[in-house]
């Protein structure tokens, strides 16, 4: 229901999402057994291709146009809770422009005002994507936003924030040719942000603390009270 609902949302907000057509819960003894949500098939491309090819040709403009696309989202108060790079489709119109769809949306905030920038930074470190197409992504967020990354102050928050892992952690998941690859990965992060202490690792990250703190009562909150006695169908 989640996801029928966003969707619909999404979509009125400007933001695309695969088209909804149905949702559908199933109850036994009260607790929820099955779950069903239906869209519209997507052709669009999952950036996880993309991310993963970076910096070879072609990529580098998709991920610029997905930076300006985060950005329109944070501006309209909106953050995606499952914002990873395989959420996320793209598409090229004939004219060169660039598109973008959101899947995955059953976990999503909606704000009536923009995100504040850490709130902005905390969404962008769910991306888990290549260390070196993360750092690129970045770059080009800030400078979408107007956040001036040289300076002292504000690098060093938003390195913490927005990437909140270690730079052997991050090492390890980039794409390439490993030692090369990580090598390559650390000396850009030296030369961009001038770092020698990466704080803390990410499986430390506040949030994923509280997420495991408070797993079991979300569940529990979802299935005896969210939407109860409301299973069925809801088509548009």
């Amino acid at each position: 229901r989640r996801s029928y609902e966003h969707a619909v949302r999404l979509r009125a907000l400007g933001v695309d999402s695969p088209e909804p057509v149905a949702w559908s819960e199933y109850r036994r003894r009260g607790l929820l057994c099955d779950s069903y949500y239906v869209s519209r098939r997507s052709d669009y491309t999952p950036l996880s291709q993309t991310t993963a090819r970076f910096p070879a040709a072609g990529t580098l403009p998709v991920l610029e146009a997905f930076a300006r696309f985060t950005v329109q989202l944070h501006e309209k108060g909106i953050e995606h809770r499952d914002f990873n790079h395989g959420n996320i489709l793209w598409d090229r119109t004939p004219a060169g422009a660039y598109r973008f769809q959101l899947i995955d949306i059953n976990r999503m905030h909606f704000d009536d005002r923009p995100l504040s920038s850490r709130a902005c930074m905390i969404n962008l470190r769910r991306l888990s994507c290549p260390a070196v197409a993360f750092l690129y992504i970045l770059d080009r967020y800030a400078e979408t936003r107007g956040w001036d990354v040289d300076d002292t102050l504000l690098r060093g928050t938003f390195f913490r924030l927005a990437f909140g892992r270690r730079i052997s952690a991050a090492s390890s998941c980039a794409s390439g040719s490993g030692t090369a690859r990580a090598d390559f990965f650390a000396k850009k992060i030296r030369q961009t942000f001038g770092f020698t202490d990466y704080f803390a690792t990410f499986a430390n990250d506040k949030s994923h603390r509280m997420m495991r703190a408070y797993g079991f009562a979300y569940y529990f909150y979802y299935f005896f009270f969210y939407s109860k006695g409301k299973s069925g169908i809801a088509c548009n």
